[in-house]
Formats: structure tokens, C-alpha cells, sequence
């Protein structure tokens, strides 16, 4: 199979409908056509070292020269060198499935773009490095990362300490739908059985950092709302409010400007925070801790 039909399987594979892609697909096939050798060095040397920003001014180069915007030369790159990182899967012993459910958060991330900026393609750099360094993995609704502790003090966790420098695992929440509980609790024991050498004899220690943890969010949103018991999964070790709304495009889809009505009301969450903002209140983020015996949640 020829490169153009690869990037149709890959994003078929992921859950892209083609028929949202035309425009895409179109810069992407010329991009093949015309400038395959530049795309083919950007993904040599991609796959050599796995650093989005090695490649930076290959990439803006081209985008110049092409006329296609940068992010979606990123996503072309990711999509291409992604069936080297399939043989290195392989190689590893990790199934296909976990494979295509962790590739599938480009799909998150060309929505999310095209949301924003009206263009189909990425706007991360390193996420991507992160993903084909095979450090990060999608196990069910959530994702999964061995990192180190940098909290400032210890913390208890059941009959656990928790000290800085310790190994965790870092948790991600991809833009792909809801979270319920089970949909969460599945996540859990997929990554405490798939970390099961890194962690040893011992429950898994999971640390995530975003503005779903704000604890605040208790009170902007409705508690039937999943966001609001993902909460409730984590001991929250620091909660803080930001003097800007900086996490608007995770929520809405666009960054904020400053202006709570021209932020999209459409749906119970959206409506909640909008209402929070005329009231002059703060939004903020949030870092949690949990630990998990592959049955139960332990934070306390």
C-alpha cells in the first residue's frame, strides 16, 4: 500500500469519517506528490530520535514552500511514522489494540485543532514525542504514563507514602467523550494490569494534574456530571485558581476572551461555567493522587 492509502487506513482506524477529511486529504496527497522526499526526512529523523522539534525547521520549510500549515504537516508526520512505531509495538510484545486505542488520540487532537483553528491537523509539538518514546499508552477512556513525583511534601495514601522522586503513573483525559465510572474504574485495572512489572507486589500509584480537579468545580458544576465524580477518584493534594481562563479550549473548544457571552452555552457543563464567569469567579486547576489495588480506589 502506497503512503496516500495508508494515511485513508490510519484515520478510518482512529474513527475519522473521510467525508469530514476531504480538505485534508487533499493537501495531504499533494504534499505526498509533491515534497514525499521532504515528508520522508522529516520522518527519518523523527523516527530516530522522537522529537517533534528536531525536525522544526524541515517542517517550516516545507510548510512555507507548500502552503499547508504547520499542524497539519505535524499530523502527517504522525500518521506516516506511526507504522514504525506499530513494528516497535510489536517488537515489545504490546497488542495492535493497545496500538490504535493510544493512536486514536490523534483523532482528539485533529478535532480539537479544527475546533479552534479551523484547520485539520495538530498544534501539540512534544505530546506526540511522549506517545512514539512508547511512554505514554491509552488503556480504555484514559491514558497512562510512568513519571516521577515532583510534589513538594509526602503524602499518604491509605498505608502508602507517596515521597517526592517516587515512581507514578501518570493519568491524561483525551477529548473523546464521556467518563463514567465504569468506563474510569475499566481504565484503572487495564493500567494496573498493564504496568504490572513497573509497579511490582504493590497497589499503582496514578497522579493526574488538570482543571478537572479543580476542587471548585464541585461548585460551578451540577454533581450529576461525570466531571464532577472524577473528582471523587482522587485525593486532591493541591487545587489552584488561575487569574485567566486558560483551560477554556478544553472545555469549549476556543480560547477565552475574557467575555463570558461569547463562550457556547449548548450544553449543561458549558451553561454552568458561563454562569460561574458573569459572577466574576475564578476557574482554576487541580493535581490529584489515588491509589489503586486493581479492585478498589484508595485515597484516604
Amino acid at each position: 500500500m502506497n503512503q496516500s492509502e495508508y494515511v485513508r487506513e490510519f484515520l478510518i482506524n482512529i474513527g475519522m469519517d473521510l467525508n469530514d477529511l476531504q480538505e485534508f486529504l487533499v493537501k495531504i496527497d499533494m504534499l505526498l506528490d509533491k515534497y514525499g522526499k521532504e515528508v520522508e526526512n522529516i520522518c527519518t529523523l523523527y523516527r530516530k530520535t522522537c522529537e517533534m522539534e528536531d525536525g522544526i525547521e524541515i517542517c517550516e520549510e516545507l510548510s512555507v514552500k507548500s502552503g499547508v500549515h504547520i499542524y497539519t504537516i505535524r499530523a502527517l508526520i504522525v500518521i506516516i511514522s506511526s507504522e514504525w512505531l506499530l513494528k516497535k509495538y510489536n517488537e515489545k510484545g504490546y497488542s495492535e489494540e493497545i496500538f490504535w486505542d493510544t493512536m486514536s488520540d490523534l483523532k482528539c487532537k485533529l478535532v480539537e485543532c479544527y475546533q479552534k483553528n479551523k484547520i485539520w491537523g495538530t498544534s501539540t509539538k512534544d505530546w506526540y514525542d511522549l506517545i512514539f518514546k512508547m511512554k505514554v499508552f491509552k488503556l480504555g477512556r484514559l491514558e497512562f504514563g510512568r513519571m516521577t513525583y515532583n510534589g513538594t511534601k509526602s503524602q499518604k495514601i491509605g498505608d502508602f507514602v507517596l515521597n517526592p522522586g517516587d515512581i507514578v503513573f501518570g493519568v491524561h483525559i483525551p477529548s473523546c467523550g464521556p467518563m463514567p465510572r465504569e468506563l474510569r474504574m475499566d481504565s484503572y485495572k487495564k493500567a494496573y494490569n498493564f504496568f504490572e512489572k513497573e509497579r511490582g507486589n504493590k497497589p499503582i500509584i496514578f497522579y493526574c494534574h488538570s482543571w478537572l480537579l479543580y476542587e471548585k468545580n464541585r461548585e460551578i458544576f451540577p454533581p450529576h456530571l461525570n466531571m464532577v465524580d472524577f473528582l471523587n477518584d482522587w485525593k486532591i493534594i493541591e487545587s489552584t485558581p488561575q487569574d485567566n481562563y486558560i483551560s477554556c479550549a478544553r472545555l469549549f473548544g476556543c480560547d477565552y476572551s475574557g467575555n463570558p457571552e461569547d463562550l457556547p452555552a449548548d450544553n449543561t457543563a458549558r451553561r454552568a461555567m458561563v454562569e460561574w464567569l458573569k459572577k466574576g469567579n475564578k476557574t482554576g486547576d487541580g493535581m490529584g493522587i489515588m491509589a489503586f489495588d486493581g479492585e478498589k480506589i484508595i485515597v484516604s
